[in-house]
């Protein structure tokens, strides 16, 4: 075994945490602020910092600035800013060297104010609200804005301040009494009367904050003396010799100082940053810049000092920083140093805490013992001389064995033990990996329950137990041996002892118990599945994570339930690390950012630099769970650690504002909306606006949008700030905007906006009506012109329609002559044949009489019931001659008088023809017919009723004899029915029912026709 010896270099040296309580974000020209410098504040009603700079006007909300400059048409004169001020009623007051602009709250862009007397309001440097207007101050006049508009000159204060050459700063006292800030003194001023109430001796008074009704603080850009100045008595107290947290006095050259909280303020200063004042203990936290910190101050001269009302402090610096007050919920530390203030700075790659409380850690050259009780650390170079010159390793793991020996995983190296002395030994496990040509580009190296160490390495993984020296390296395996050779973050063994192994390939699953080998396969087409790390929760299920998100795995279907991404509200949808705290969640690690999923309610809370995270890129593999439930998570730039139990949020519920309404060019700020807007049918493209002021969690925010009267639900926008319809249909329509940082709770827009679309003139019931009286008009006076014509043409056409009608009618009948002729002809025939001359004899005159009543009645369009009962009788005495009376009939007519009563003729017949040829005849019993005709509801009821075989048993006959010939005689029958009746609106189709005995079999047919009831006169 080769030793290499790792020599100590530093013992107990000092750790320097230079993260600071407040975590400043930075807004400059690089992220959409047009200008560095010239930098003045002020907050508008909505919460949002309005930045003045040298090239215009910027408008933040905690992530997006809009920009107002004299060269993007937002009215602007002149794009230098000299002063900017807020009124009550939300309108924005800038002075430019063009003058004094205003926008109001609803207004796309600034107006200028009207100044007919030409006084000098381009010098105006200072703009605040007093109870009688607006005043405006320049180095050495003053100017009221009245509230009708116009401007009044305040000749006698203007008087009052000429001799003092500037006003450096204000504060108001109460309704018109003013402090002014002047070179000299300090001046308590009446504004409405124009007088001096009285003088103080501290002069240069760059900034007057009211700490309350009696004491000011007081501070001077050009001197370095900084004092609480009471205005009753007169007296003043130096502050400089309060002291800060590190025991050292408070220097001067305050810029500006602005009020935190009763007891807490916050003071810019020319050379040394910025210092938290706390008038009560008599004390001050000092913060500086720290070049290693990019959450820190950007600079040590800060200009500008601001507190707004959701108690976010913004500074002018190089830029503007901004950071919440409330203290991060997660503590950091980016550098350590030792006795001698050398620093050690580097990424971090692997923790852990041993049974004495003593934290191991891993970085890209060295292993830090860290002692957080007594705050020191000691630093362990570890070296690797190998072939060529001594060179430091980078430490991927430190991991103990079942006898709490630490063990130490260096890239490219091999695995290191360290001694009781401090030494760490190249253990035989170095020469063993390489002599078995396995990888030692550590990513992972974890234990199982078994004490084995489950090594993950950029060519392979494989086991080792550190106890008994055992090597297990898969190549030979019969299952694992497809898998072995690959790119592997994480070898990872479940609760049930099986195990997953994350890989560049994807996500593969190995079930020990039975030996099988599965792959887990992420939704969607892409090609890169590279999958980083496994976690499980109390409940059993899977966590694995890669470049798209986080994947939740059913184990027993090995199915993905669920994906969590960016479009779920993390950071990033590039997921490197997953972690299970002592409660069960989930820490879900991105490339970026830091989220916690709880897996009982589904619930996602995201982290970022608010909340004292880092800001730098995260390591993979780099997270770590303690004994005692506290996360390490390393980064490219040092660590954060916290109890997740003890993480404390500040909850607040975000306010969102639909701020403005866009139809093609024109905009409608919906700020102060309170009557509906009215659109044309033109105006139908419409462009909704909204927004969240946050400078907590404004990346977190995601919204939903509805619009009533045509969305029926809430559509997910994300972190998209409007919705755009087009084409609307007319209607009226309410739009309502939600916001959510956590995905589960939504707030809603305080104003939604209420409108409508008006229709187009030619889709209004008036321009209907107008078209269709025009139409009416045009018609009728046609008619007009035509009447004599049409009334003529009328008459003609009435006598030849009743004509042809009548043509149509004997057609119909003539058609029905000869099929009937043809069967009774067919009938003497055959008695001729039979030489049955009495019969025949009989035949031939009841037919002649059945043929001229026929010939009678074809002429006539309708004939009297007893007559065409006459026609049936004979004809029915013709078939029983004809069939040697094998059936009987019977007519009934109940309650009708046939002699008035008329029909069309030879209706009944055909019907009566069928029941006995196709029902009655092919019967082996004697048949019998029932003709019954009544009065029913108004009309004449026809009924026909045979006890022969039934229609299902005819049509059997027919196709049995092969009987093809379509009858035409029915469908003229039933023509002629619908005909007649339709002329009477009577609409009753002829109804044939089937009639079955008690067994259920065929008993007969029955025919009812309804036809109208119409009598002779």
């Amino acid at each position: 075994m080769r030793l290499i010896i790792f020599i100590l270099l530093c013992c107990t040296s000092q750790i320097r945490l230079t993260a600071q309580t407040l975590s400043f974000r930075h807004l400059n020209s690089t992220n959409g602020l047009l200008s560095d410098q010239g930098i003045q504040f002020c907050e508008d009603r909505l919460g949002r910092l309005c930045v003045a700079t040298d090239e215009g006007v910027n408008v933040f909300d905690g992530v997006h600035v809009d920009s107002y400059t004299s060269y993007n048409k937002s009215g602007m004169g002149n794009s230098r800013i000299k002063a900017i001020y807020c009124d009550s009623r939300g309108t924005l007051w800038i002075a430019t060297p063009a003058g004094v602009q205003y926008k109001s709250e609803n207004a796309p862009v600034f107006a200028t104010l009207p100044n007919p007397d030409k006084l000098p309001l381009e010098k105006v440097t200072i703009i605040r609200e007093s109870t009688s207007g607006l005043l405006l101050l320049t180095w050495d006049s003053a100017f009221l804005v009245q509230k009708d508009g116009r401007i009044r000159s305040l000749n006698k204060l203007s008087a009052i301040l000429k001799p003092y050459k500037e006003v450096l700063s204000v504060s108001n006292v109460e309704k018109d009494t003013w402090l002014l800030g002047v070179r000299g003194e300090t001046l308590m001023v009446d504004v409405s009367k124009e007088l001096v109430i009285r003088t103080f001796p501290y002069h240069n008074a760059w900034s007057l904050c009211r700490v309350n009704n009696d004491e000011w603080l007081a501070c001077s850009l050009a001197r370095d003396t900084v004092v609480l100045m009471n205005i009753r008595s007169g007296k003043t107290a130096l502050v400089n010799n309060w002291r800060t947290q590190q025991g050292e006095k408070i220097t001067g050259y305050g810029s500006e100082i602005a009020k935190i909280n009763a007891d807490e303020y916050a003071m810019g200063t020319r050379y040394h940053g910025l210092y938290i004042l706390n008038v009560r203990k008599k004390t001050a936290v000092h913060y500086i810049n720290n070049p290693d910190d990019p959450a820190s101050v950007q600079g040590n001269f800060i200009r500008r000092v601001m507190i707004t009302r959701t108690g976010i402090l913004a500074l002018h610096s190089n830029g503007v920083s901004y950071s919440s007050l409330d203290p991060p919920a997660m503590a950091s530390v980016l550098s350590f140093s030792d006795r001698q203030g050398k620093k050690y700075k580097d990424v971090v790659n692997c923790f852990y805490q041993d049974p004495g409380g003593q934290m191991w850690i891993g970085t890209n050259g060295y292993l830090i013992k860290w002692n957080r009780e007594n705050a020191t650390s000691t630093i362990y170079p570890y070296y690797d001389k190998g072939a060529g010159p001594l060179m430091t390793r980078t430490l991927r793991a430190v991991i103990p064995d079942e006898k709490n020996r630490l063990w130490i995983g260096a890239f490219g190296s091999g695995l290191g033990r360290m001694l009781p002395g401090g030494a760490i030994e190249k253990t035989r496990f170095s020469d063993l990996l390489r002599s078995e040509d396995l990888s030692t580009e550590f990513h992972r190296i974890t234990s199982d329950k078994n004490g084995n160490f489950l090594v993950a390495t950029g060519a392979q993984f494989y086991m080792l137990n550190p106890l008994t020296g055992r090597l297990q390296t898969f190549s030979t395996h019969p299952t694992l041996k497809q898998i072995v050779n690959g790119y592997t973050t994480h070898f990872f063994a479940d609760r049930s002892d099986n195990w997953w192994f994350a890989q560049g390939r994807g996500l593969s699953y190995y079930d020990r118990q039975k030996d099988r080998l599965y792959t887990i396969r992420p939704p969607g087409s892409q090609k890169d599945n590279n999958i980083f790390a496994v976690e499980q929760d109390a409940n059993g299920m899977i966590y694995a994570c890669g470049f798209y998100g986080v994947y939740i795995i059913d184990p027993q279907t090995r199915q993905i339930k669920t994906t969590i991404d960016k479009r779920s509200g993390l950071e990033t949808s590039y997921v490197i690390g997953l972690l299970k705290d002592l409660e069960g969640n989930i820490w879900i690690i991105g490339n970026r950012g830091l989220a916690c999923y709880t897996p009982q309610t589904g619930a996602l809370t995201v982290f970022d630099e608010n909340d004292g995270l880092i800001q730098s890129n995260h390591r993979v593999s780099s997270y770590y769970l303690a004994p005692d439930g506290e996360v390490f998570i390393g980064t490219q730039t040092g660590f954060n650690h916290f109890y997740p139990s003890g993480l404390k949020r500040k909850s607040y519920t975000p306010h969102v504002y639909i701020t403005r309404l866009q139809a093609g060019n024109q905009v409608w700020g919906t700020l102060n909306s309170s009557r509906p807007l009215v659109f044309n049918h033109q105006q139908n493209n419409l462009v909704f606006h909204y927004l969240t002021v946050d400078y907590r969690n404004g990346n977190a925010v995601r919204y939903r949008y509805r619009l009533k009267g045509f969305d029926t639900a809430y559509i997910n926008a994300f972190k998209e700030r409007q919705a755009r319809y087009t084409n609307l249909p007319a209607g009226n329509y309410q739009f309502l905007a939600e916001a959510s940082v956590n995905g589960k709770h939504w707030f809603a827009a305080a104003n939604p906006v209420q409108f409508s679309i008006t229709p187009a003139f030619w889709t209004t019931w008036q321009f209907r009506l107008l078209v269709l009286s025009a139409a009416f008009l045009i018609i009728f006076a046609l008619y007009k012109w035509r009447i004599t014509q049409i009334k003529n043409e009328s008459r003609l056409r009435r006598d030849f329609e009743i004509r042809l009608n009548e043509l149509e009618h004997k057609a119909l009948r003539t058609q029905m002559n000869p099929h009937f002729i043809f069967n009774s002809l067919n009938t003497i025939n055959s008695f001729i044949n039979t030489n049955d001359r009495l019969q025949a004899n009989q035949y031939i005159s009841k037919f002649s009489r059945l043929v001229r009543l026929t010939l009678d009645h074809s002429r006539a369009k309708k004939i009297a019931l007893k007559d065409e009962l006459e026609v049936i009788k004979i004809y029915v005495a013709l078939e029983q001659l004809r069939f040697d009376q094998r059936f009987s009939y019977t007519i009934d007519v109940r309650n009708v008088d046939t002699d008035t009563v008329e029909i069309p003729s030879m209706i009944i017949q055909p019907f009566v023809e069928n029941a006995i040829l196709h029902g009655l005849l092919p019967a082996p019993h004697t048949g019998q017919l029932r003709i019954e005709i009544s009065e029913m509801q108004g009309m004449l009821l026809v009924m026909i009723e045979d006890n022969g075989i039934g229609r299902a048993a005819a049509r059997k006959n027919r196709e049995q004899l092969n009987f093809n010939r379509k009858s035409h005689g029915m469908d003229i029958t039933l023509k002629r029915i619908e005909s007649f009746n339709s002329e009477h609106q009577v609409f009753k189709p002829v109804q044939i029912t089937d009639l079955n005995d008690e067994q259920g079999l065929a008993a007969g047919t029955r025919v009812e026709m309804l036809l109208a009831l119409s009598t002779a006169f």
